[in-house]
């Protein structure tokens, strides 16, 4: 509207007035629009690469933490390793040192055996203990006949004298 006189402007429009204007509106409105989708396809791009770079340096920095980490655990468990294969090796030795002991302890079987050799030799003592109580008694009676006999050959000696 600059380019117009004060005229121009007070005097009515006219049709190819009107069309002239819209059409340079509409060129001035599409230089904008392709103006703009320059400067967004730039920004864009701008924008894409920024966000690639800022990837890229969070995901090294993450691969490295996690290396880090991965170096951690892989320690923790090998120690974690060489303690338990410790307590097996020890807890085998001492598996070992029971069954030795076992080995040397007696089985019902044993002690059956020990049992009934007791129990027999409690009857033989038990015989034999009866055997010198009637011993003991018949010598006891030996000798009651024994005195007494004594008597009677002493008795007799006496008479014959």
């Amino acid at each position: 509207m600059d380019d117009m006189t004060h005229a121009e402007a007070s005097s009515p429009a006219t049709r190819g007035h009107l069309d002239a204007t819209a059409a340079m509106l509409r060129g001035e409105l599409q230089a904008t629009a392709a103006m703009l989708r320059g400067e967004i396809k730039s920004t864009a791009d701008t924008v894409r690469g920024e966000l690639k770079s800022d990837i890229k340096t969070t995901t090294d920095a993450l691969r490295g933490e996690l290396k880090a980490v991965e170096t951690r655990l892989d320690g923790k468990i090998e120690g974690v390793q060489h303690r338990l294969a410790k307590a097996i090796v020890q807890t085998q030795s001492d598996i070992r040192g029971i069954q030795q002991t076992m080995k040397g302890l007696s089985t019902k079987e044993d002690i059956q055996r020990i049992l009934s050799a007791i129990d027999s030799f409690a009857g033989k003592a038990q015989s034999y203990d009866r055997a010198a109580v009637l011993h003991g008694h018949s010598l006891t009676e030996v000798q009651a006949q024994v005195k007494d006999h004594e008597g009677r050959i002493k008795a007799l000696e006496s008479g014959r004298s």
